[in-house]
């Protein structure tokens, strides 16, 4: 799993700061679409992130401060998306599962830091 996962040439046009900000948000988003929404097919993206969140051991007041940051973000779709990438490097499930965990983790820390 030493692939790096960018979606930096999906986001052309923004800034480094916007770029990454919108890479930590979707990797937070597209996670929590492939581990609870997986389960949930019908449950909202909020309902999803903030279960994942949980999943993580993300408690108040960080959860609060994930959640607020994630709502001020546009609702338009994600511009990555995590199944593809699992897909596309061939990562069984508990794979996918691990390196959502990772990146959803290395995400946090860096949006509770900005």
């Amino acid at each position: 799993m030493a692939t790096q996962f960018s979606f930096a040439s999906t986001l052309s046009g923004k800034n480094d700061g916007s770029l990454r900000y919108l890479a930590q948000r979707d990797v937070i988003v597209g996670c929590s679409q492939y581990v609870v929404g997986y389960q949930n097919p019908s449950q909202s993206n909020q309902k999803n992130v903030s279960q994942y969140l949980n999943y993580l051991g993300i408690l108040s007041p960080n959860l609060d401060v994930i959640l607020n940051e994630l709502n001020k973000m546009d609702s338009r779709k994600i511009r990555g998306d995590i199944s593809e990438y699992i897909k596309t490097n061939d990562l069984s499930r508990e794979q996918g599962i691990t390196y959502c965990a990772l990146k959803s983790k290395q995400s946090v820390d860096d949006i509770l830091t900005q």
